[in-house]
């Protein structure tokens, strides 16, 4: 079967999806970081469906999701992370342990260009409060993660 014959033409091309179960994860192999573009929006039609069959590809899905999880695309290593990646074999969460620490120490740099921008007056005071009071209840949100977590690990 030709690559073009398994990839979606768009974000609604279903019969394209269901070509590329059917010819299984050996024949997707080389189409693997095109098959993730289409988890870039997981509320397009597509999308769902290509992330649980890329489920079905095993370890050579792991260099693809290496440069996702790598390219600072926020929501689309976001739809990655929930969808595919939180969904494999620990073994294999595993071998992208570099990058998930990479990506858990992120908002510390979040927070120095939020300092760098504010004092510099890059945005209106206005603008600036709002965009400080989503990330204080973004990182409460994130405490009560982290402090659920820490819960879990007690013996």
């Amino acid at each position: 079967m030709k690559k073009s014959e398994l990839l979606p033409r768009s974000k609604h091309d279903l019969e394209s999806v269901k070509a590329l179960v059917a010819a299984g994860p050996e024949a997707a192999l080389p189409i693997l970081d095109e098959l993730l573009t289409w988890v870039q929006d997981i509320n397009w039609p597509v999308a769902h469906p290509v992330a649980m069959f890329l489920l079905t590809v095993g370890a050579p899905l792991i260099p693809p999701l290496r440069k996702v999880l790598r390219s600072g695309d926020e929501m689309w290593i976001y739809w990655v992370l929930g969808n595919i990646v939180a969904n494999l074999p620990k073994n294999l969460i595993a071998e992208l342990e570099p990058e998930l620490n990479s990506l858990a120490y992120w908002d510390e740099n979040a927070s120095i260009a939020f300092r760098i921008a504010i004092d510099a007056g890059v945005w209106p005071a206005e603008k600036s409060a709002t965009m400080i009071a989503r990330k204080i209840a973004a990182y409460e949100g994130f405490i009560t993660e982290l402090k659920d977590m820490q819960a879990d690990l007690k013996p």
